[in-house]
This record gives structure tokens, sequence and C-alpha cells, in this order.
């Protein structure tokens, strides 16, 4: 899997923040459903001064995102990266 990209901060939208992002999705999962962050004080909705927005898509096409520190999006790498290591070879792992 390819590290997380900045996204667009026009993405984030009210419709989709979901402060207890954390709790519906953790470890592996957050690696696998993770599609971008942007830095949080560039939002226009619920900007956060030293944080990050995460973005997410789940299995059934609905995305939220919520906040996260460096040390977060620093672990979801590692872990996407862990993952395209154990599928080496395999293209689907780039998806």
């Amino acid at each position: 899997m390819k590290p997380l990209e900045e996204i667009d901060p026009e993405l984030f939208i009210y419709e989709l923040y979901d402060s207890y992002g954390l709790m519906s999705l953790e470890g592996w999962e957050l690696a696998k459903y993770s599609i971008g962050y942007c830095d949080a004080g560039r939002l226009y909705v619920r900007p956060k001064s030293g944080y990050f927005a995460l973005m997410c898509e789940l299995p059934d096409g609905n995305r939220l995102w919520f906040h996260v520190n460096n040390f977060l999006i620093n672990s979801i790498n590692e872990r996407r990266k862990m993952l395209g290591d154990k599928n080496n070879g395999n293209k689907a792992s780039d998806d």
C-alpha cells in the first residue's frame, strides 16, 4: 500500500465528521481504510491547530473523517508499508 497522501481540505465537510472515529476504526483497519489526511488547521469545518484530519472510506463506500495527531499518521503509514510488503508482488496492494 502507498503512504497516505495529503488531500484537499475542502473534502473534509461537516456531514462526514465523526468525533468517535478512533472508536469505530482501530489498528490495521485504520491503515486499510485511510485514504488521506490534511493539516487540520487548514480546514474550513472544525479546524484544529496542531492536529491532522484523517479521511477514511469504509467497505460500504461511506466516508468519515476525524482529528488525529502526527504520531497516528506515522503509525498508519508504517502499517500500510507492512501491508504492502506482506502483499509484495500483488498489484492490489497499491490500491
